[in-house]
């Protein structure tokens, strides 16, 4: 069985995700489930920590683009941010870092949310 696990954590308006392992079409739903009721906690903002992300399927990309649009749907900002190079070609390739804002750290979508750092 692959190894996935994700946490949630509030620092003020901003929900942070956080997620490890890979991300595929067997642990999509936890995670989805999780950047769902991320956003119910926050009108401001969703940052997805993925420093510890190892692999994402297309099943996984789904439910990041899922919490996209759920996020601007509600005028919410989302931000990706630690990206493995791996998976940020693979969004690369797709084009989507046009369509989901990317931060390299934590600290630099905590600047982008804020106009500054927390």
């Amino acid at each position: 069985m692959k190894q996935f696990d994700v946490t949630t954590e509030q620092l003020g308006e901003i929900a942070i995700v956080r997620l490890k392992g890979e991300l595929d079409a067997s642990t999509s739903p936890v995670a989805d489930t999780a950047m769902s009721e991320a956003l119910k906690s926050t009108s401001k903002a969703v940052l997805i920590d993925c420093s510890a992300l190892t692999y994402i399927s297309s099943a996984g990309l789904g439910a990041v683009l899922s919490t996209y649009h759920d996020c601007n749907h509600r005028s919410v900002q989302l931000f990706l941010y630690g990206l493995q190079p791996k998976i940020k070609s693979v969004l690369n390739i797709l084009g989507l870092e046009k369509v989901i804002p990317i931060a390299t750290t934590e600290k630099e979508a905590l600047y982008a949310v804020n106009g500054k750092a927390l």
